[in-house]
């Protein structure tokens, strides 16, 4: 599959206040420091990134509300074990000190995990923090890994009722599922469908097109398919949002079957205005989305 680096755009292993990855480590067997260096030695990219942030505010009936959505992946490091933790640390308002909200683990889809908080501001700056946590022999290993817009830390505003929700980085995944569609057949064979994978992306864009999509295929990558979507199709999470897009897509990929029986790997893509492509492929091991499943 060919395939753009993801630039580092949405990650960074940086801590928020400065330049070096804050670790704390219970020194023990030397033979486990060597194996714990060279698994995490191994990782390219930090497994780390925000998928998006949705702001809300509003007000009904003399109640009003306000609050952000944020959702993030984790890359689930398999081989690795340990636990994960994330929390978003945002700014308190009026002036007041960064605090940190827990974020829910919403599902783990092998590869990947989301992570999800409903923090109640609509208007604030954050970053995103994920702690992993490895015990053996007796012997405790956190680090601390951070998205922080590369040093830039996210922000989501308000401003007359138009949300402008900053997402983390160009484009990404925010649900896929791979389903059979029942079609007309011949009376013996009642159940004869089409199988499809479809699902929503989210790309940051000022433009008045978007290019973006998947590119998908269901042989581990002999063959491949891009599916575009087109900004008509687009719509910023419903809030009138001037950065954000939120696009849907959908392919066939299997005809005139008895039951769904196709996996699908993809990974989504964008591409700006001057040309230069940006893709989410789930920490450079893909989307994978089995028949009948949905994902994250």
């Amino acid at each position: 599959m060919i395939r753009n680096s993801l630039e580092g755009r949405w990650m960074s292993p940086f801590n928020r206040k400065g330049n070096n990855m804050k670790r704390s480590i219970t020194w023990g067997v030397v033979v486990v420091l060597a194996w714990l260096g060279s698994s995490l030695s191994a990782m390219a990219q930090s497994p780390l990134r925000l998928v998006f942030a949705a702001p809300i505010e509003g007000a009904a009936g003399g109640v009003s509300w306000s609050y952000s959505d944020i959702y993030v992946h984790v890359d689930s490091m398999d081989g690795l074990g340990g636990s994960w933790g994330a929390v978003v640390h945002h700014d308190g308002g009026a002036g007041g000190s960064w605090i940190d909200t827990p974020m829910s683990l919403v599902g783990h889809y092998g590869t990947h995990m989301l992570f999800y908080a409903r923090v109640p501001r609509a208007r604030m700056r954050f970053a995103i923090r994920a702690t992993w946590s490895y015990a053996v022999s007796g012997m405790t290993t956190t680090r601390d890994y951070w998205d922080n817009n590369g040093g830039a830390d996210y922000s989501v505003i308000v401003q007359g009722g138009a949300v402008d929700g900053i997402v983390g980085g160009n484009v990404g995944l925010v649900v896929a599922s791979n389903y059979c569609r029942t079609v007309s057949g011949l009376p013996a064979i009642p159940r004869l469908c089409n199988q499809y994978v479809a699902g929503t992306l989210v790309v940051q864009s000022t433009a008045p097109s978007v290019v973006a999509g998947i590119r998908v295929t269901t042989d581990n990558w002999r063959h491949f398919t891009d599916i575009p979507v087109s900004s008509a199709a687009s719509y910023g999470f419903g809030y009138g949002s001037a950065q954000v897009r939120v696009c849907r897509f959908e392919q066939r990929i299997g005809t005139r079957m008895t039951k769904p029986n196709r996996t699908a790997k993809f990974a989504v893509y964008f591409r700006d205005a001057l040309g230069r492509e940006f893709w989410d492929n789930n920490f450079e091991q893909d989307y994978t989305v089995r028949a009948g499943g949905t994902i994250r």
